[in-house]
């Protein structure tokens, strides 16, 4: 690095986020829900939560604010919407994020925010490292036989026979039936007669409606998937008034079809309105359901929006990524390839990739390389040219190339290396049993992803290159990483083709030099070092790649499988391509190149020198040497 660069910034080891729980014990799921949340800490170099649970005198409130006071940064929900909504009133307007693993009945807010119906490790990563979004929060004040009540609400609040058909069903249908345990109280009711109510939206003038249920929703979607309303949703800043009066029970076919498949213009018997505040009045008591919850014996609602009053964790997006100031490296790292493990779409692959662009000098580099570690169909080369769509790919590129001009030319070696007759006797080469592993080969790949210096270099150096395709859902390369666990290898990862790349030496080599080249590109700050074997092309690849990237690709190691003749050989070596025969002649030839250090050759010599010794080449093998 240049003197007058600044000097690197230490690598972020352990993630500083404080993260609190607030638990509803009582939900069977919360257990569970629990456990995965401390792996998921565990997982993200987070210290173990701090875990508060709820009691039916204490159901949130008070156990978020103490999170709050004890310096919480997330505050997680396991519990069902009841105490998402006690701490959601706690969390409103102190910034501090919100995060929700819904273990509840109905679960109307997770689901309306987008954050049910997630496999269990996902939903607790993103509540934990979800990207922080404004969300409205309703404030209501009853009116009650015994005087008023201020509540909050999240989804909606209901006055009429929706109430009563909330207070019908039994805590033990609940669980039992969850959602569905709504549907037959709510279906007894239908011709229930029409109840007089006055409703006043905005200050405007007051109109006595006789309805069947009036409704005032911050988000649309209730039990069932049903809609109350067409297009509300968390954060715009508005409350939603559906009006449902209808005058014949065939009314209620179009109401419910309007729920199912949500229309902007209203039919016969429901009316949609939109505004900041309304009022809801009754001359006598009834009861109101507030996110499910029952009140009794209210006379009046008074209803107003409180917009952009939480922050939520939701799912991230091209508008919203998560904070990662206070995670560590192989914590961003992780998150990445989590999130590309469970599939990229268009506006997923756009936020990985603000993500991964937010990020700048050499923790962008560290980053970069522990993501490349992480292997299994979703290291760095798959996530930036199978994942992402062309814009993203080339603003990710692009950000690539301008961290690497910034950190400069780094002392890291980059190693790509063949598998079949490089690292296991497999094809050609009749010196060893099929299978066999190639005495040093893991020692001098060991050697190069250290390098040549005194410390370690960071890891995700080494990546084997073949022109085997991944396959379906990644079947091929599981069974191309299957053969290497028994080896003793630094992290790695595998870079594919595709069953056209098979066909043909041709064929082959040429994925083989897409797939350096690609490699190039996303580790441009590096050196590169190719490993491959004589019986096939990868001598090819490996000449055309220091022609074309000389100053790239520092060497090429061909292991003869096949007995190349000296001369070809001598012709070979002028270009910068070593042809070996076994691993300590590259590990000689390495430390000279100064791409390891003395110790890592000696490591090679003496893996060599104790493991098999090959059987001798054929007579006419010989002759030709």
């Amino acid at each position: 690095m240049d003197a007058h660069q600044p000097a690197e910034p230490a690598e972020i080891t352990r993630s500083t986020r404080r993260v609190a729980v607030v638990v509803n014990p009582v939900h069977s799921a919360s257990r569970r829900a629990l456990e995965a949340l401390r792996e998921c800490c565990e997982r993200f170099d987070l210290d173990a939560p701090d875990v508060r649970e709820t009691t039916a005198d204490s159901p949130g409130y008070e156990q978020a604010r103490e999170a709050l006071e004890e310096g919480a940064d997330v505050v997680v929900v396991i519990g069902g919407d009841g105490t998402v909504r006690e701490v959601a009133q706690a969390l409103a307007d102190t910034g501090v994020p919100m995060g929700i693993v819904p273990t509840g009945t109905a679960n109307l807010y997770a689901r309306n925010a987008g954050l049910f119906g997630h496999d269990l490790q996902r939903t607790v990563r993103l509540a934990i490292i979800g990207a922080p979004e404004a969300a409205d929060l309703g404030q209501l004040e009853l009116t009650t036989e015994h005087g008023t009540q201020q509540r909050t609400f999240l989804v909606v609040v209901g006055m009429g026979h929706d109430a009563d058909t909330v207070a019908d069903v039994e805590d033990r249908h609940k669980a039992t039936h969850g959602w569905l345990s709504y549907f037959l109280p709510g279906v007894r009711r239908l011709g229930n007669p029409l109840i007089p109510l006055r409703i006043d939206l905005e200050g405007r003038e007051p109109e006595t409606r006789d309805v069947w249920s009036v409704l005032v929703a911050n988000t649309g979607m209730i039990p069932g998937g049903i809609h109350v309303v067409p297009d509300a949703r968390p954060n715009d800043g508005e409350l939603h008034l559906a009006i449902v009066a209808p005058t014949k029970l065939t009314q209620w076919a179009r109401i419910a079809a309007a729920g199912i498949r949500p229309r902007y213009r209203a039919p016969s018997g429901l009316e949609y309105r939109r505004g900041e505040h309304v009022t809801v009045e009754s001359d006598s008591p009834r009861r109101v359901q507030v996110d499910g919850d029952v009140v009794e014996g209210v006379t009046r609602l008074d209803a107003r929006i409180r917009p952009g009053a939480l922050t939520v964790h939701a799912i991230p997006s091209r508008q919203s990524i998560p904070r990662v100031d206070d995670l560590s490296d192989a914590a961003v790292a992780r998150f990445v390839f989590e999130a590309h493990e469970y599939g990229v779409s268009r506006d997923g692959g756009a936020a990985l990739v603000r993500l991964l662009t937010g990020l700048t000098g050499d923790r962008f580099v560290r980053v970069k390389y522990l993501l490349n570690s992480q292997g299994d169909m979703h290291d760095l080369e798959r996530l930036v040219y199978d994942s992402l769509g062309e814009a993203p790919r080339m603003t990710l590129l692009t950000h690539i190339a301008e961290q690497a001009r910034e950190v400069g030319t780094t002392s890291d070696v980059r190693v790509l290396c063949d598998i079949d007759d490089t690292v296991k006797c497999a094809i050609h080469d009749d010196r060893y049993p099929k299978g066999t592993v190639y005495p040093g080969v893991e020692a001098f790949l060991q050697a190069l992803d250290e390098g040549s210096a005194t410390d370690p270099s960071r890891p995700g150096d080494l990546t084997f290159v073949t022109a085997r395709p991944g396959g379906p859902a990644g079947l091929f390369e599981r069974y191309t990483r299957h053969k290497m666990d028994d080896l003793d290898l630094p992290p790695h990862s595998i870079m594919g083709g595709s069953l056209l790349n098979l066909h043909t030496k041709t064929a082959i080599a040429a994925r083989k030099i897409e797939n350096l080249g690609r490699d190039r590109r996303l580790f441009p700050e590096c050196r590169m070092v190719f490993c491959g074997d004589s019986g096939q092309a990868d001598a090819h690849v490996g000449l055309k790649a220091r022609r074309d990237y000389g100053d790239h690709v520092v060497a090429v190691f061909i292991h003869d499988v096949v007995g190349i003749d000296a001369r070809t050989r001598q012709d070979w070596r002028r270009e910068g391509v070593y042809t070996i025969d076994t691993w300590d002649e590259a590990a000689r030839i390495a430390e000279a190149l100064d791409l390891i250090s003395a110790d890592g050759r000696e490591q090679v010599e003496r893996a060599v020198k104790e493991g098999r010794q090959p059987e001798p080449r054929t007579a006419a093998e010989a002759r030709q040497r």
